[in-house]
């Protein structure tokens, strides 16, 4: 470097601080695309998880509420074909409950 004129070294200098400013904008951009990426992940794992969550508790209620019909049916001394045929429980888990 000590050979380079003035001029040749401030325009060695320049190029450098080009380079070096594009590498630190493409580092930028990189960064802030990977926060993007993870916050859209995260929002759309968020979203399925809460829909399969919901799936499972409307399951989880009508379960319940299958259950709850046959044990007022038993209650009720309805036969257990009966109470099957309504619930779709099976004679045994009638019995069960």
């Amino acid at each position: 470097m000590g050979r380079f004129t003035y001029a040749a070294r401030m325009s060695y200098e320049e190029s450098l601080n080009a380079t070096r400013d594009w590498e630190n904008m493409v580092e930028a951009k990189l960064v802030e695309g990977c926060k993007e990426g993870l916050e859209l992940g995260i929002a759309k794992g968020r979203k399925e998880g809460k829909a399969e969550g919901m799936q499972e508790g409307i399951a989880m209620g009508k379960s319940e509420a299958t259950l709850e019909i046959a044990r007022n049916m038993k209650r009720g001394r309805k036969p257990v074909e009966l109470i099957a045929e309504v619930t779709g429980l099976s004679p045994a888990q009638i019995e069960s409950l």
